[in-house]
């Protein structure tokens, strides 16, 4: 899972970028696109790996993308650069960065009023960006001519531009199978799931976003990215007990992911051995043989079938063996959904 971190300057992005990859260096920072891996912190990879003892133990993982910042925004409300936001149209979701909180050392931008304020213009500044993409396109194919080939994609591009100019983010839209199909080559930005990151003071820390603001494809958290900088720094204990202190139940890390994974509809399923125990994520509802594919691209062609147990199942057995005398250990075809949770051994031509 890729996220691409977006805000107008002076909103702490890179701030939060160092949050939540544990870059405290890059805090503040301008300049170039940063990419940072993170694991997905979950219990379940570290009990199994305590069980089986493997070469290496992977979690799932989170790129994060700082695509750099503009440094000079000039008079008026700011635009972004188009070489920064080439950057992002191929990430899978957006962290939307907005200022909640005062410092006169750092003004904020030209036509900055409030963080609503901020989060309005950047959804417009995407909405823009977008509608540009479309009308280049169908410009383009009307002077093609009425090709038949593309008489359905003409027809969903003018589909997007009444929802573009009606200044609705396409994430808000409904799309058929055949549509998201042809919608994914475009790399659209507002059509990206986001999470809207109030970014607030440390008076602010503890009081939970609004959940009747969030649209659809779109989810809110509130943070100090200030204070999460600090919280690196400590060691685990001492970091434990600052977050009770400020009354807090989990990192800012912790909670970015978590929310992500929901915006995204992602579950995690299990692969466990002596060489490796890894966790795989995959949209919720995916079938056997997609699951196999994210594991490697031949166990989704030459799929038969999967042996699955339940995390759960398989803690409360032991062990394989132990499950296949318990009958909780099953045979799946390729119609079997995968749950969050599944351990799976996939077998294949």
């Amino acid at each position: 899972m890729q996220v691409g971190i977006l805000g107008w300057p002076g909103s702490g992005k890179s701030t939060l970028f160092a949050a939540l990859t544990g870059r405290v260096e890059d805090a503040g920072r301008l300049g170039d696109p940063s990419t940072a891996v993170i694991h997905v912190p979950d219990g379940r990879v570290d009990r199994l790996s305590s069980m089986y003892s493997p070469r290496k133990t992977t979690h799932a993982e989170v790129v994060f993308v700082d695509p750099g910042a503009d440094r000079s925004p000039g008079a008026g409300r700011p635009t972004f650069p188009e070489a920064l936001l080439e950057t992002l149209r191929s990430v899978d979701a957006l962290a939307l960065v907005v200022r909640d909180f005062e410092n006169p050392s750092v003004p904020r931008p030209p036509g900055s009023k409030n963080a609503h304020d901020d989060l309005d213009s950047i959804e417009q500044e995407l909405v823009l960006r977008d509608l540009e993409r479309v009308e280049k396109r169908l410009e383009r194919l009307r002077k093609e001519g009425n090709k038949p080939e593309s008489r359905a994609e003409q027809a969903l591009l003018e589909k997007l531009q009444q929802q573009l100019e009606e200044e609705r983010p396409l994430r808000e839209g409904e799309w058929s199978a055949d549509e998201w199909a042809r919608l994914r080559g475009f790399q659209f930005l507002s059509i990206k799931p986001a999470v809207v990151v109030f970014n607030v003071g440390e008076e602010a820390l503890g009081r939970v976003a609004d959940a009747a603001n969030e649209r659809p494809g779109r989810a809110e958290l509130r943070l100090c990215a200030k204070i999460e900088c600090e919280l690196i720094e400590l060691d685990t204990d001492e970091r434990q007990q600052f977050l009770e202190q400020l009354g807090l139940e989990e990192s800012a890390r912790d909670a970015f992911v978590r929310t992500a994974y929901r915006l995204l509809d992602l579950v995690s399923f299990f692969t466990v051995g002596e060489d490796e125990v890894r966790a795989w994520p995959v949209r919720r509802g995916s079938t056997a043989p997609v699951a196999a594919g994210r594991i490697h691209s031949d166990l989704q062609k030459g799929f038969i079938r999967a042996e699955v147990i339940h995390y759960d199942d398989f803690i409360r057995v032991g062990s394989m063996s132990a499950a296949k005398a318990d009958g909780v250990l099953r045979l799946e075809g390729k119609n079997y959904q995968v749950h969050d949770g599944d351990i799976m051994h996939v077998r294949h031509a």
